[in-house]
């Protein structure tokens, strides 16, 4: 995983527990070679939640190449050697399919909560 050469999928999620007006963003790196999610943060959507998701990979060694959308946090944070944004869903398509998917499955096996998580439309 501390190879330069990996490639990794970045996207946040939005859920939310019991209450809508209660939203959570869960930020997800997933290693697109091995296809296993390699982090992530909760929190919201904002440069400060991308920060603490960017030091958890710093601490993790992971030195490859960061795909990502174009929320703007991860421009402000992601070093531009690493950060590959794109305009199209096809780069971070794993990710994205994941997210949409089923992403609650893998998320409620880590993470036991007493109540259900809902992902937000």
């Amino acid at each position: 995983m501390q190879s330069e050469t990996a490639d990794f999928e970045v996207d946040e999620l939005c859920t939310y527990v019991k209450n809508k007006k209660k939203k959570v963003w869960i930020w997800i790196v997933y290693h697109r070679q091995t296809k296993q999610i390699v982090a992530f943060q909760m929190g919201d959507r904002s440069a400060k939640t991308c920060q603490k998701l960017w030091r958890k990979l710093q601490a993790m060694g992971i030195r490859g190449k960061l795909h990502t959308d174009l929320w703007k946090a991860y421009a402000t944070i992601f070093p531009p050697q690493q950060h590959v944004p794109h305009d199209q869903r096809g780069e971070t398509n794993h990710i994205e399919r994941s997210s949409e998917a089923g992403f609650h499955d893998w998320f409620g096996k880590l993470t036991p909560l007493p109540n259900p998580i809902v992902i937000c439309s």
